[in-house]
């Protein structure tokens, strides 16, 4: 018997025989490779993490996600955990959200209330040791008006506070110790020109005052640094008793020798420019006292 095998036409598009589905992948059978996630080995090192299903190509790489896997690539389920709840009891109900550009005045009294800031401004107290404090009461009122008026919380508040009178005292402080070695320098000075006659002018000076009616009391000014050891009023007070106790200061300096450098150096120019002064002859009389003189006169112009 013969039998006859019918030929089969098949379309181009037609599956193979066997069974659909689209032809293997060059280089064999499998599943196809990732979408084209990277693992940053910087972040990850040794370990090839095994990432739960579901979770972002755009997240795998975040540094914060290490500490949750083992050296076995496996998710720490417990460390996960942990942190969970950990970071839901900071999100507490004392959290306090930043408010944003277009917060209503309501949310910004929220956010600063929780910050610190009191809102009835009789509860918003500031204070500072009066004793030693270097602000004053009114300052003080001040600024606690300022503060509360600019929602500052009242702890930082009281610490700002603190901290500007703590730099105002150094700053007094160093003002004072500046000015204090000014005037040390300006009496040094003044002593320097006067040198020996310093006291008798200064003397002459206060004689003046208690003349023109000055009472003990007026007088105790020039105790204060600001007066006592200011050069130019010394000055002006000794020129214009100079003027009117004119002969008792002649007298004065004739008796005490009490010249300034700048008067002992005229006089002793005087002297020797002089060639008939009895300073230059010993033969002549009054010779030695006139050396004497000369002696002194050195003395005081070196001041002393």
């Amino acid at each position: 018997m013969r039998f006859q095998i019918p030929m089969m036409v098949m379309a181009p598009d037609d599956p193979p025989l066997g069974g659909g589905g689209a032809p293997p992948p060059p280089g064999g059978g499998g599943a196809p490779p990732p979408s084209g996630f990277v693992l940053d080995k910087a972040v990850w090192g040794d370990i090839t993490p095994e990432f739960p299903e579901g979770l972002e190509d755009t997240v795998k790489n975040e540094a914060s996600l290490k500490p949750f896997f083992g050296k076995d690539n496996k998710p720490r389920v417990a460390e996960i955990i942990k942190s969970f709840v950990h970071t839901k009891k900071q999100q507490g109900a004392d959290r306090v959200a930043v408010p944003k550009d277009d917060a209503t005045p309501e949310q910004l009294e929220e956010f600063w209330s929780k910050a610190g800031w009191v809102k009835d401004a009789a509860g918003y107290k500031l204070a500072l040791k009066k004793e030693e404090s270097s602000l004053d009461e009114e300052f003080v009122t001040k600024f606690q008006t300022t503060a509360h008026k600019h929602h500052i919380p009242m702890k930082q508040a009281q610490k700002l506070l603190e901290d500007l009178d703590k730099q105002t005292a150094e700053s007094i402080t160093s003002e004072v110790k500046i000015k204090t070695e000014q005037q040390a320098k300006a009496l040094d000075g003044i002593k320097q020109e006067w040198g020996s006659a310093f006291d008798t002018r200064v003397a002459l000076a206060k004689r003046l005052l208690t003349d023109s009616g000055a009472s003990k009391e007026d007088l105790e000014i020039f105790k204060n640094p600001e007066f006592g050891s200011n050069p130019a009023l010394m000055r002006i007070l000794f020129g214009a008793a100079s003027k009117i106790y004119k002969e008792d200061t002649v007298n004065s300096n004739v008796m005490t020798g009490r010249l300034t450098p700048n008067e002992a150096a005229m006089a002793i120019a005087k002297i020797q420019n002089d060639p008939k002064h009895p300073y230059h002859s010993k033969s002549a009389s009054g010779h030695a006292a006139a050396m004497l003189e000369m002696q002194e006169l050195f003395k005081m112009k070196r001041g002393k």
